[in-house]
C-alpha cells in the first residue's frame, strides 16, 4: 500500500550533459539535468548510482531538452531500462517524482508529475498572451506580436481587409428580386443586374482567397 509521500528537491549543482558522448547517466546527487542537442537516437538512465546508493522516495528530478534535436530523433529517459519518458523536440522538460511503497521493488520508480506539453481540458479566465502560439504545427498557429493567425499549417497572417469585401444591394434593382428573372427587361435594371454579378463574382473571389490564406479551405491544385 502506497503512503504518504513528501518531495525534495536535491541541492546539488545542476548536471549538464554537454555533447551526446559525455556519460547519459543521472549522478544521484541534483535534482536536474540540462540535455544536450541530440542528432541521433539515445538514452538517458535515471537508475540509482551506485555510490548514492537508492535513490528515496520523493526525489523530484527535472530534465531539460534545451538544445535542438534533429528531426526524427528521440531521447528515452529509462529506468531499470524501462522508458519513463520520451523527448522529440527542442526546449521540452519534464518533472519526475520518484515513489517506492516498499511493498516490493518491483512497482518502485519514476512518475511524471508535470510535462511542457498540456494534455486534457485547459481552462483560463482573462488569459493575457505575449509572443505565439503553435497547436500540433499542422493545426494552429497564433503570433500575437503581429496579430496573425494561420489554420491547418498556414503561416500566421494578419486579418484580411478589402474594400471588394461590399455587400450588393440588389433591393436597387426595381425588378428584382420580387418578379421573376424573365421580367426583367429594362434595360436600367438589366445592366444593374450585370453590375450585381460582377460585384457578387468580385466578393466571391476575394472570401475564397482570403479563407485559401488562412488555411480554412484548400486552394486550386
Amino acid at each position: 500500500m502506497r503512503k504518504h509521500i513528501i518531495p525534495f528537491y536535491l541541492e546539488a549543482p545542476t548536471q549538464e550533459i554537454l555533447t551526446e558522448g559525455d556519460d547519459l547517466n543521472w549522478n544521484g546527487v541534483t535534482s536536474r539535468i540540462i540535455l544536450p542537442a541530440f542528432t541521433s537516437n539515445a538514452t538517458v538512465n535515471i537508475d540509482a548510482v551506485a555510490a548514492q546508493g537508492k535513490i528515496m522516495p520523493g526525489t523530484i528530478l527535472v530534465l531539460d531538452q534545451s538544445g535542438a534535436v534533429t528531426a526524427g530523433v528521440t531521447v528515452t529517459i529509462a529506468y531499470n531500462d524501462s522508458t519513463v519518458i520520451a523527448f522529440d523536440a527542442t526546449s521540452e522538460s519534464a518533472t519526475l517524482l520518484f515513489f517506492d511503497d516498499r511493498d516490493s521493488q518491483d512497482d518502485a520508480g519514476w512518475e511524471v508529475i508535470a510535462k511542457d506539453a498540456s494534455v486534457g481540458d485547459l481552462s483560463a479566465i482573462d488569459l493575457d498572451m505575449s509572443g505565439s502560439l503553435t497547436i500540433d504545427t499542422d493545426l494552429f498557429e497564433v503570433d500575437s506580436a503581429s496579430r496573425s493567425i494561420g489554420f491547418f499549417g498556414e503561416t500566421a497572417i494578419e486579418q484580411p481587409a478589402d474594400a471588394a469585401q461590399a455587400a450588393v444591394d440588389l433591393t436597387a434593382i426595381s425588378d428584382f428580386p420580387a418578379d421573376s428573372a424573365a421580367s426583367v427587361t429594362d434595360a436600367t435594371d438589366l445592366e444593374a443586374v450585370a453590375d450585381a454579378v460582377r460585384s457578387l463574382t468580385t466578393l466571391t473571389n476575394r472570401l475564397r482567397a482570403d479563407l485559401v490564406s488562412l488555411g480554412l479551405i484548400k486552394g486550386q491544385a
